[in-house]
């Protein structure tokens, strides 16, 4: 019966044995889990900022955009103002020289064109 008892024991070392191997490899995956986990939050949240940060530049971008475009227009309005000006003051000159012109007399024969 001894025998028995202490191949019993033996197993039940065995099986303690397992068990501990099995708990320390259940522990030693628990903490890669834990450190995969870690890693992932670490650049979730780097992720997070560098896409804050795209943001608000891309909104910054779109400010001076439209700023630049603001600034077109007006540009652009008075630039279409002063064409207007010009071309009504041409319009007034050209029209005064044709009046100049009708008042003058007629050139001399010799200087008439054909």
């Amino acid at each position: 019966m001894s025998e028995v008892v202490a191949d019993a024991a033996a197993r039940t070392e065995r099986a303690a044995a397992l068990q501990q191997e099995a708990r320390s490899r259940q522990e030693a995956a628990t903490a890669r889990l834990e450190e995969l986990e870690a890693r992932r939050e670490a650049e979730g949240d780097w992720m997070r900022r560098l896409s804050e940060r795209q943001e608000k530049m891309l909104q910054e971008s779109f400010q001076r955009t439209e700023e630049i475009v603001a600034e077109s227009r007006a540009r652009t309005e008075q630039i279409m103002r002063e064409l207007k000006d010009q071309r009504d003051e041409r319009r007034a000159l050209m029209e005064a020289l044709l009046r100049l012109a009708d008042r003058l007399p007629p050139p001399p024969p010799h200087l008439r064109s054909a």
